[in-house]
């Protein structure tokens, strides 16, 4: 009963109405016709009423009190196993639009000139990589960043810049804006980790000591929290600058975001 109704909720009919279609796309409980058989089990006629114990859960000799052997361990365990089967059975029917679509982007065959627009943003990047060199930060353009707090918008630290003060101010969601969008789908649920992070330390002020260009598309930035007072806290954050796809690139490839991949505090500056 519980599948019957449990099917017609999902598809409008029950599991043993005439002319039901069980097909399900790409779901293991239609692989080689699997439901079907076990339902054609169920559904065997049983026309002589019978004492014996069965080892099979006939509906229809059940139901119709023609099986009166069915009160055992197998036939229980076989019917909560159909029970499952039908269970998985409507949840592939129901997700079957949605996994279709998915399917059907993750395989479309890219267009010739989406193939060459492809190729050619590999060989830009990879020009850019190999003609990249880590930058000469020297001790006064430090000093000038933690006198004006600003920096140039493409450069890693106005990222952090910007993060401090949020962070000085306890705008979990600007910080949460700001960390790479691979770790971020989830803009909301993302704002309450990172909330959960850093709502234990209270900065009252904030100066950056070190910037380490590590890479084309990664630096590092030491920054020394709460300086003049008893906790102070070293902090480093590692940086990517990402294309509008969320893909790490070369930093001189203009349209991309400095981003925030983590933060680690209490490490001390190397």
């Amino acid at each position: 009963m519980i599948m019957d109704g449990a099917v017609n909720d999902a598809i409008g009919k029950g599991l043993h109405a005439e002319g039901i279609s069980l097909d399900a796309w790409d779901s293991l409980t239609t692989a080689d016709g699997a439901i079907n058989d076990i339902k054609e089990i169920f559904q065997r006629g049983r026309r002589k009423t019978r004492t014996e114990e069965i080892a099979f859960p006939y509906r229809n000799g059940i139901l119709h009190g023609m099986d009166l052997g069915y009160d055992n361990k197998v036939v229980a365990a076989k019917s909560w196993c159909f029970l499952f089967i039908a269970r998985d059975w409507i949840a592939a029917k129901k997700s079957e639009p949605v996994r279709r679509k998915a399917f059907d982007e993750e395989t479309l065959t890219p267009t010739f000139r989406e193939i060459v627009n492809t190729m050619a943003k590999t060989e830009k990047l990879k020009q850019a990589v190999a003609s990249w060199s880590a930058r000469e930060i020297s001790e006064e353009y430090i000093k000038e960043l933690n006198r004006s707090l600003s920096a140039d918008a493409d450069t890693p630290e106005h990222t952090v810049l910007q993060f401090l003060e949020f962070w000085k101010k306890r705008n979990y969601g600007g910080m949460a804006e700001l960390f790479w969008s691979r770790v971020t789908t989830d803009r909301k649920g993302y704002t309450r980790e990172v909330r959960l992070q850093f709502n234990h330390i209270n900065i009252v002020s904030y100066s950056i000591q070190r910037i380490a260009d590590e890479a084309a598309a990664i630096t590092e930035v030491f920054v020394n929290l709460n300086e003049s007072t008893d906790e102070c806290l070293y902090t480093k954050l590692r940086m990517i600058y990402e294309d509008k796809d969320g893909d790490a690139t070369a930093r001189c490839i203009p349209g991309g975001t400095w981003r925030i991949v983590w933060v680690k505090t209490n490490e001390p500056l190397s």
